[in-house]
C-alpha cells in the first residue's frame, strides 16, 4: 500500500487518501486513465470540504463525485472500509507495482518491468537488489534514496524559510534579478509538495549562464542544493535541503526572458484547472495562451507576434476578465468553467454564419497571391459538414476547375475564401448556408441549409485583364 500524504488539519484526510490510492491503482495497474482522473477529481473535491463528512448527504451535489464513487464513499462512511480498495490491496502484484511508482521517475511501464521481469515485490527488495544501479537511472536512484522524504508535505513555515534563502542568494548575484516561488505556495496553500522557482532579469539575454550561476551559488556557497537531476538552458531540476535537521525536498528553477515572465508566472502559479479554462476562454476569444505568451489568432489561423505583457493583469485584460490575486485562483476555476461554456455556445452559434478558413499547406517564398479578377485553376473536394458525405470533387475527374474569382461565377464562400492564396497552397473552407446555397440547396446532393466543407488546392493563377 502506498504511503499516505496527510493533509494538514484536513478532517477528511483518510477518505482523501483512500481515493488517491484507488486512483493510483487504476493508473499504474489497470492502466485506466479515465478512472484515475475521476478518483483524483473526487479526492480534490473532498479535500476542499472544511468539516468532517458524517453522512452521504454531506457530499450530495459536490462537483466531481459521480454515482459509483458516491457508493464507495457511502461504504467507507458505514463500514470504515472500501471493498474495491481491500480487493486491490489483496492483489500482491498490483500492490508491488504501486510501490514502485511511488519512486520519482518510475512510471507504470517501468514498474511493471521491475515487478514482472525482475521479480521485485517491495521498496526494500529494490534497495537491496544487486542490479539496482543498472535497473534505475540517475533520477530514479535519487527518487529511491529520498523516497520517504519527498512524500512528506512541506509546511508553509518551512516554505517561507526556504523562500528567504532563495531570494537572498539570487538577489546577491544581481539585484535586478526577480524571483518568486510559484505553485500552491503562491496560491496560499498550507502545505506544498515541492518548490518551483521562476526567475527573470529585465535585460539579461544569456539565460543559460544566469541559470548556471544561480545553481552554482545555491550549491557551492550555501549548500542549499544537494543533488542535480538535470540542468539545461532554462530549467534546473534537483534536490535541496534547508539545513541538516530538515528533510530533502524537490526543487525546480526556471528562467524566463522578461517578455515571457508574467505569462509563465500566471501559468506556473496555476492551478491546472484554472490554466485549462483560461486557455479555453482565450481560444474562444481568438487568442492563443500558454506559459510563454498570449497571441492573437488571425482569421486564417496565423498567429500574431506575442502581445506585450508586463504583469499578470495584462493577460486578464486581454481576455476581458477581472484580475484575481493568486490566492483567489481556486475560486476562479468554477467561474471560468461556466464562462467557457457560455463562450463556446455563443462562438459556435456565431460560427454557423461565418466563413472559416484553415491553412492545410502553406507555401514559402510566395511571389504572387490570388486577387479579385484572377482566373484560378482549383482542385477541390466538397463534403457536407453534417455527415461528411462527398457531393463533388474535381480530383475525381482528374481536371482542375477553372473560374474567375470575385465575379459571382462561384458561391460567395469561394469568392471570399480563396483570396490571397498562393499557387500550391491548400486550404480547408467551412462555408455556412448564407455563403453557400442557402435554404434552397443545390440538386439532390446538397440539401437546403447545408454547411459545406471544401478541401481546396490552388494549382495555377492567371492574372486578370487589368494586370496584362
Amino acid at each position: 500500500m502506498a504511503t499516505k500524504r496527510k493533509l494538514p488539519d484536513n478532517p477528511n484526510s483518510e477518505l482523501v487518501d483512500f481515493l488517491h490510492e484507488l486512483a493510483d491503482y487504476e493508473k499504474n495497474v489497470s492502466r485506466l486513465i479515465h478512472k484515475y482522473n475521476a478518483y483524483r477529481k473526487a479526492a480534490s473535491s473532498i479535500a476542499k470540504i472544511d468539516h468532517k463528512i458524517e453522512t452521504i448527504k454531506d457530499i450530495k451535489g459536490i462537483e466531481g463525485i459521480g454515482k459509483k464513487i458516491e457508493a464507495k464513499i457511502e461504504q467507507y462512511l458505514s463500514t470504515g472500509k472500501i471493498k474495491k480498495l481491500e480487493t486491490n490491496r489483496g492483489d500482491e502484484t498490483g500492490a508491488a507495482i504501486n510501490q514502485m511508482t511511488r519512486i520519482m521517475g518510475i512510471g507504470p511501464a517501468h514498474a511493471n518491468k521491475l515487478v514482472h521481469q525482475e521479480k521485485i515485490k517491495s521498496i526494500d527488495e529494490l534497495r537491496s537488489h544487486p542490479k539496482r544501479d543498472q535497473l534505475l537511472n540517475k533520477t530514479q536512484q535519487l527518487g529511491l534514496k529520498y523516497l520517504e522524504e519527498f512524500e512528506q508535505k512541506i509546511l508553509r513555515d518551512e516554505m517561507k524559510q526556504m523562500e528567504t534563502i532563495l531570494l537572498r542568494e539570487i538577489n546577491a548575484i544581481d539585484d535586478q534579478l526577480k524571483a518568486e516561488i510559484v505553485g500552491s505556495y503562491r496560491r496560499g496553500a498550507a502545505a506544498s509538495s515541492d518548490i518551483d522557482v521562476l526567475v527573470t532579469h529585465p535585460t539579461a539575454t544569456k539565460l543559460p549562464s544566469l541559470l548556471h550561476k544561480i545553481v552554482d551559488t545555491l550549491t557551492k556557497k550555501v549548500h542549499f542544493i544537494t543533488d542535480t537531476i538535470s540542468i539545461g538552458d532554462s530549467k534546473f531540476m534537483g534536490v535541496c535541503q534547508m539545513n541538516a535537521s530538515k528533510l530533502h525536498r524537490r526543487i525546480d528553477i526556471r528562467v524566463f526572458p522578461s517578455e515571457q515572465y508574467y505569462c509563465a508566472l500566471l501559468y506556473f502559479t496555476g492551478n491546472d484547472l484554472l490554466n485549462r479554462q483560461m486557455r479555453i476562454v482565450a481560444q474562444e476569444q481568438g487568442y492563443k495562451l500558454n506559459e510563454y505568451s498570449i497571441q492573437k489568432v488571425g482569421s486564417t489561423g496565423v498567429l500574431s507576434k506575442p502581445l506585450p505583457v508586463t504583469s499578470e493583469k495584462d493577460v486578464f485584460d486581454y481576455l476581458q476578465m477581472d484580475y484575481k490575486e493568486p490566492n483567489q485562483h481556486k475560486k476562479m476555476s468554477k467561474y471560468l468553467i461556466i464562462l467557457a461554456l457560455l463562450l463556446m455556445i455563443v462562438v459556435n452559434t456565431l460560427a454557423e454564419d461565418k466563413l472559416q478558413i484553415g491553412i492545410k499547406k502553406k507555401v514559402e517564398n510566395c511571389d504572387r497571391k490570388s486577387k479579385k479578377g484572377d482566373r484560378l485553376h482549383m482542385h477541390y473536394t466538397g463534403t457536407l459538414k453534417s455527415n461528411g458525405k462527398k457531393f463533388d470533387s474535381s480530383r475525381d475527374r482528374g481536371e482542375p476547375f477553372v473560374f474567375t474569382i470575385g465575379t459571382g461565377q462561384v458561391i460567395k464562400g469561394w469568392d471570399q475564401g480563396l483570396l490571397n492564396m498562393c499557387e500550391g497552397e491548400q486550404r480547408k473552407l467551412v462555408i455556412p448556408p448564407s455563403l453557400g446555397y442557402g435554404d434552397r440547396g443545390a440538386g439532390n446532393d446538397i440539401p437546403g441549409g447545408a454547411t459545406l466543407v471544401f478541401d481546396v488546392e490552388l494549382v495555377k493563377i492567371e492574372r486578370g485583364d487589368n494586370d496584362l
